[in-house]
C-alpha cells in the first residue's frame, strides 16, 4: 500500500492476516503491542476488524512481522498451524531465536511470491508424486532416480532437477545450529523447501534431499536438523543418502580411489564427497553403511575433520540468485519483461535494490507495467 493511500484503501486491510503474521513470529499480543507502542486492546481491535491501523502503524507491523505490506491486503494461505519440530533443542517457534523466526517468515513470503508469479504468467502447476506408504527408503530413492532420469551416478544439480518437478526451493540464511531445513505445502498445492543458506554446500544438498523425502511422504510441515538423528528422521535421512550416493556406483568409486576398511583416509573420503556434492560427514556415514569404512570409522573421520577441513570449491553464483533459485528468478524476470510487474516489484521479488534489479535485466520491459 503506498504512503498516500486513502481511507477506502486502508479498509481493505484484512484483520486475519494481521493476526496470522503476528503468530508466525511467535509474538503474543502483549509483546507485539509493546513493540508497536500501542495497547493490547488496540492491537486486538485491528486483528478482529473492529478498528483499523493507520498507514504508519501498518508499516510498523510490516517491519515487526518481517512481511511485505501487501500480505495484509489480500487473503493468502495461512502459515502452517502445526509444525513438526524434528530438532534436538526446540519444540515450538518460541524456542527459536528471533533471527531464525524471521528466516522462516522470509521463506513463507518467498513461497507467496512464487505462487503470485506462477499466476501472473499463467503457468501450470506440476503435481508431485506421492510415495507409496509401504515403500522402504532405499526403494523410494531408486524409484525417484529412475523416474527423474538421474542414472546411477552423482546428481550434478539436484536443486534444478527438483525445481523442474515443481518444487520451490529457497536458501535463506538462519543461525547455524538452529535448523537445517523446513518443508511445507503452500496453499496445499505448492511444495516448498527452505534450506539454511549458512550451512556448507554439501550439507545444503543433503538437507534438500532430506526435505524432498518429507514432501514425497506427504509429512506435515517439518523443521528439521538431519544431524539430530531423531527416530522420525531415519526414513528421510536414509532416503537422502541412497538418492545422493547410490550404493553400486559408490562402491565402484571406492575401488577407483582405493577406499577400503583398512586404507580409507580423510582426503579420499573428501574427494568422494566432492564428487557426489555432499558433506564429508554424510559421505563418511554412508561409507560406513556400505562397509567401506569400519564401524566407528565415520566418527573418527568427523573428529579429524574438526581439526583439518579439506578444500570444497564454491560455485560462483550471485547471492540473490542462490537464495531464490534459477526458476523463480527466471519467472520474475520474465514477468517484468512482459510488462506484468514494475522494476520496483521485480527488485522486491528478487530481494535486491532497484539499481541492482535494473542491472540484472539491463533493459526496460516490452510494454508498460500494469
Amino acid at each position: 500500500m503506498p504512503p498516500n493511500a486513502t481511507d477506502s484503501e486502508r479498509a481493505h486491510v484484512i484483520p486475519g492476516q494481521l493476526r496470522s503474521a503476528r503468530e508466525a513470529m511467535a509474538l503474543s499480543v502483549a509483546e507485539a503491542a509493546a513493540s508497536l507502542r500501542v495497547s493490547g486492546d488496540e492491537l486486538r481491535g485491528w486483528e478482529s476488524g473492529i478498528s483499523r491501523p493507520s498507514i504508519e502503524q501498518l508499516w510498523a507491523m510490516s517491519e515487526l512481522y518481517a512481511r511485505d505490506v501487501g500480505y495484509s491486503l489480500q487473503t493468502t494461505p495461512p502459515p502452517p498451524r502445526h509444525i513438526s519440530f524434528r530438532l534436538a533443542h526446540a519444540r515450538s517457534l518460541r524456542d527459536l531465536s528471533a533471527e531464525a523466526r524471521r528466516a522462516l517468515v522470509q521463506f513463507q513470503e518467498l513461497c507467496r511470491a512464487a505462487a503470485e508469479l506462477e499466476a501472473l504468467l499463467g503457468l501450470p502447476r506440476p503435481r508431485l508424486e506421492k510415495a507409496p506408504p509401504s515403500l522402504a527408503p532405499d526403494a523410494l530413492a531408486q524409484r525417484q532416480r529412475q523416474r527423474l532420469g538421474l542414472g546411477t551416478g552423482p546428481i550434478e544439480n539436484l536443486r534444478g532437477v527438483l525445481e523442474n518437478e515443481g518444487l520451490q526451493v529457497f536458501e535463506v540464511p538462519a543461525p547455524q545450529g538452529e535448523f537445517a531445513g523446513f518443508s511445507w505445502w503452500y496453499g496445499d498445492s505448492v511444495p516448498c523447501v527452505l534450506v539454511n543458506a549458512r550451512d556448507p554446500a554439501g550439507r545444503r544438498t543433503f538437507t534438500l534431499a532430506h526435505e524432498y523425502g518429507h514432501l514425497l511422504r506427504q509429512d506435515q510441515a517439518s523443521l528439521c536438523d538431519p544431524e539430530a538423528r531423531l527416530p522420525e528422521e531415519r526414513f528421510t535421512n536414509r532416503f537422502a543418502a541412497c538418492l545422493l550416493m547410490p550404493e553400486h556406483d559408490l562402491i565402484a568409486q571406492c575401488d577407483r580411489y582405493h577406499i577400503t576398511p583398512t586404507t580409507f583416509s580423510l582426503d579420499g573420503v573428501a574427494r568422494l564427497a566432492r564428487r557426489y556434492h555432499v558433506s564429508v560427514e554424510a559421505m563418511a556415514r554412508r561409507l560406513e553403511e556400505v562397509g567401506r569404512v569400519p564401524r566407528g570409522g565415520a566418527d573418527a573421520l568427523i573428529r579429524e575433520l574438526s581439526t583439518r577441513r579439506p578444500y570444497y570449491p564454491r560455485p560462483a553464483i550471485p547471492r540473490w540468485r542462490r537464495q531464490v533459485g534459477h526458476t523463480y528468478a527466471d519467472h520474475a524476470i520474465r514477468a517484468y519483461s512482459q510488462g506484468l510487474i514494475s522494476l520496483s516489484r521485480l527488485a522486491q521479488y528478487l530481494g535486491v535494490n532497484v539499481s541492482k534489479a535494473f542491472e540484472i535485466v539491463g533493459a526496460p520491459p516490452v510494454r508498460a507495467a500494469k
